[in-house]
């Protein structure tokens, strides 16, 4: 592709080049020179293409690199020499456009920092429930909780019937249906701080490296990123949005274990009223007996193929809100230290107080020194 864009000869360079391999196809040597790797043309192109690679600040010399020294003077230079010696036996030139070449290495470069920076500005890589992307579905679930909540407040004002009729059920009702829209939103409110400031920062960092011949931002990730324009005047406004999305995360996170405890009588309660499995006729009748033994047969608990598909439901939204308690788990200290794990297995690994200092971005490693 480089050659086609430098208007080179390929089909030439084809025949020629592929003549010579035929040519000394059967040619055996058994000379020391066989083992020199390489030649001393070959190594002033290697040098000439690490200065390239040293003034495009990358880490590694690439065959761009390689190919612009190659075509520095604007012509390839094959030299042939018979196997097993040094001697020359004649050079083939081929004419090529140096401006070309590196206009189309620079459009591949750009390319190819799209595509990185497309992924660096998404950290949502983890998936959950074995497909989906962390960081969006943890956003939809808290936006979808905020409408259902929402709704429920909304029947509970205008008179409608709370989950349960016990004593105060409906008081509590009221507190989690509002913390549920509060804590929500300002998990909602954090994703959104935290996407715009990666986007920002991602920004700037790409406008730095062109300005200055840096490495391309595509190629960073979000804390090296940040070094690159830490000097910059909204340098501060990023790095808080940054921590807000982390904070953000945590409330969401302290909520949400909250009321994965408080369901847990609730959903009890509510099972019991509806009389699954006859649980609230055999209390009735168990505790309304005067005697330690009832002298009567007790009603006793037997469930209905209905009652199981009852509880099977039960358990299977509570698993879910659970399994939701640890997305917003891996979320969190995504957003706080730079990295993430939704495999159990590698949960010991996971920092598991959300309100401490949460400026460290890499496991220890600090955004801002």
């Amino acid at each position: 592709g480089f050659l086609e864009a430098g208007q080179a000869d390929i089909d030439r360079m084809k025949l020629e080049i592929g003549a010579l391999e035929d040519k000394h196809a059967n040619t055996k040597s058994d000379s020391f020179l066989d083992a020199v790797p390489l030649a001393p043309d070959t190594q002033g192109v290697l040098r000439a293409g690490m200065h390239i690679q040293a003034q495009s600040g990358d880490d590694l010399c690439c065959l761009d690199h390689l190919l612009s020294a190659m075509c520095g003077t604007g012509e390839i230079c094959v030299k042939t020499s018979r196997a097993g010696t040094l001697s020359v036996e004649g050079i083939l030139r081929y004419k090529v456009d140096a401006k070309a070449i590196h206009r189309q290495s620079e459009a591949f470069r750009k390319h190819y920092s799209e595509i990185q920076a497309e992924k660096l500005d998404h950290p949502s890589v983890p998936k959950i429930f074995g497909c989906l992307p962390l960081e969006e579905t943890v956003a939809l679930y808290a936006k979808v909780r905020i409408v259902l909540a929402a709704v429920s407040l909304i029947f509970l004002l205008l008179g409608g019937r709370g989950r349960t009729e016990f004593s105060g059920a409906k008081i509590l009702e009221w507190i989690q249906f509002s913390s549920t829209i509060t804590f929500s939103a300002i998990g909602v409110w954090g994703i959104k701080q935290h996407r715009h400031g990666r986007h920002d920062i991602f920004r700037a960092a790409g406008d730095a490296a062109v300005h200055s011949n840096q490495r391309r931002s595509g190629e960073l990730d979000l804390g090296k990123a940040f070094q690159l324009v830490r000097d910059a005047h909204s340098a501060q406004e990023w790095l808080d949005m940054l921590k807000h999305g982390a904070y953000g995360m945590a409330l969401l996170l302290l909520w949400e274990l909250i009321e994965l405890l408080l369901n847990i009588p609730i959903i009890t309660l509510e099972l019991v009223e509806a009389d699954i499995c006859g649980s609230y006729a055999h209390g009735i009748s168990t505790f309304s007996s005067a005697r330690l033994i009832p002298l009567r047969p007790q009603v006793q608990m037997h469930c209905s193929s209905a009652d199981l598909a009852v509880l099977f439901s039960a358990g299977i939204i509570y698993a879910i809100e659970a399994y939701m308690c640890w997305a917003v788990l891996a979320l969190w200290h995504e957003y706080a230290f730079g990295w993430t794990t939704t495999d159990f297995r590698g949960a010991a690994y996971l920092a598991l107080h959300p309100f401490q200092e949460s400026s460290n971005f890499g496991e220890r490693q600090p955004l801002v020194p």
